[in-house]
């Protein structure tokens, strides 16, 4: 990310949406400086794959808002 703000905002906001099956897929964020980091657990790859690709879109939304409303830091 751009900043540690960015990463942590970034982090905040993805960290809203509860994964629909605690039992089978865990995920964690985690903002680290500028760094954002997502684990995963999964029981299978389809829940793994479904749940990185719905997160990855989330992310995008939250990019482009943060450059097209650019907060004061």
């Amino acid at each position: 990310m751009p900043s540690p703000h960015h990463a942590s905002v970034a982090a905040q906001v993805l960290s809203v949406d509860k994964e629909l099956k605690p039992h089978f897929l865990r995920r964690t964020l985690h903002a680290d400086g500028a760094t954002l980091t997502i684990h995963y657990e999964a029981s299978s790859v389809k829940l793994l794959r479904t749940s990185v690709n719905g997160v990855f879109e989330q992310l995008v939304s939250v990019v482009r808002t943060m450059i097209a409303f650019p907060a004061l830091e």
